[in-house]
């Protein structure tokens, strides 16, 4: 399954929890799931298909670069 974009601002909530959780993926949240379940759950995506989403689509220079100026 590929990530479908869900439009503003949900889009770049998404990003940010992405970023969030990508080092924490291998952890467990305080339910007893993978932190990369959780995100799952909550996106329809897993957290490895949608930092590949996020490669492509250059949603970093979208939004971190942007928001230096």
């Amino acid at each position: 399954m590929t990530y479908l974009s869900k439009g503003e601002p949900e889009d770049e909530r998404i990003y940010f929890l992405a970023r969030y959780l990508w080092n924490k993926k291998h952890e467990l949240s305080s339910k007893g799931l993978l932190w990369s379940k959780v995100f799952s759950n909550q996106t329809g995506t897993t957290l490895e298909e949608y930092m590949v989403y996020a490669q492509t689509n250059n949603l970093k220079e979208r939004y971190i670069n942007d928001r230096k100026i």
